[in-house]
C-alpha cells in the first residue's frame, strides 16, 4: 500500500503495481471514499465514466467523491489517496 497526495496521483507520480482498491482522505485524515476497480485505479478516476474530468486546469467532478474534490480545490490537491494491491488487502 502506498499513500500519496491526490495531485501526485493525478500526475501518475507513482509506480503502478496493479492497485485495485483506493481510499481517499481529506486534509484532516478523514476517510471520504473507499473504492475498488477491476482495471487500474487511475483509469477509474480519470478515464471516460470516471470520477473526474481533468482537462488542463479545469477539473469537473463526475461522481460524489469527484465533486467533493472539485468543491474543495485547491486544498483537495493535497488530500491523500491510498492505493492497495490485492495482496495488501489480504495481508491487512
Amino acid at each position: 500500500m502506498i499513500e500519496i497526495r491526490f495531485e501526485d496521483f493525478h500526475r501518475q507520480n507513482y509506480q503502478d503495481q496493479g492497485y485495485c482498491l483506493y481510499v481517499v482522505k481529506n486534509g484532516s485524515g478523514d476517510v471520504l471514499y473507499v473504492g475498488i476497480s477491476v482495471s487500474d485505479v487511475w483509469s477509474r478516476w480519470f478515464s471516460w465514466g470516471g470520477h473526474m474530468t481533468w482537462d488542463g486546469d479545469v477539473i469537473y467532478g463526475e461522481s460524489p467523491v469527484g465533486t467533493k474534490v472539485e468543491n474543495n480545490l485547491p486544498d483537495s490537491l493535497n488530500w491523500s489517496i491510498q492505493l492497495w494491491t490485492l495482496q495488501d488487502c489480504i495481508s491487512f
